[in-house]
């Protein structure tokens, strides 16, 4: 009898458990009319009848409010799964504007090192010039003292 009783699972349906609660009568009644001595009174065979009916249905009430319990469990677990789905689709999506701006950053660093070179290659080039013109200044002024004196001569 307890055996049937522990076969109802929590996830079945309402027409699986009114199917083994009729299977469970039956066993209960055959059990019952074999068990029972033709002596015994109607009101003792009732009570013991209306006693199973009792356990039998408390076991039911535990039984549905266990099932109750698991749905809303079931149910909070694909909440949270929900939520935990949302967060990683948003990091997900961050992860990628990240990656985006990190390219867009390594690109005007390379630019800014060209600039740099550019601008490195520029000062040398102006600073030889400078020397260039200084030493030509030099040079013409060395030249234009030359051609006073010849011209004082």
């Amino acid at each position: 009898m307890d055996a049937v009783c522990q076969v109802v699972s929590v996830g079945r349906s309402l027409s699986d458990e009114r199917q083994v609660e009729a299977e469970h009568e039956e066993l209960d009644w055959d059990s019952f009319t074999t068990s029972i001595p033709l002596h015994q009174s109607s009101d003792s065979a009732l009570r013991k009848l209306s006693e199973d009916l009792t356990q039998k249905n408390e076991l039911v009430h535990k039984l549905q409010k266990e099932k109750e319990h698991l749905v809303e469990l079931s149910q909070q677990a694909i909440e949270d799964l929900q939520c935990e789905e949302e967060k990683v689709n948003l990091l997900t999506k961050e992860k990628a504007k990240l990656k985006l701006q990190a390219e867009d950053l390594e690109y005007l660093l390379e630019q800014e090192r060209k600039q740099r070179m550019d601008l490195e290659k520029s000062r040398r080039r102006l600073e030889g010039d400078g020397r260039n013109t200084m030493d030509n200044q030099t040079e013409m002024g060395k030249m234009r003292a030359s051609l006073e004196e010849m011209i004082r001569r």
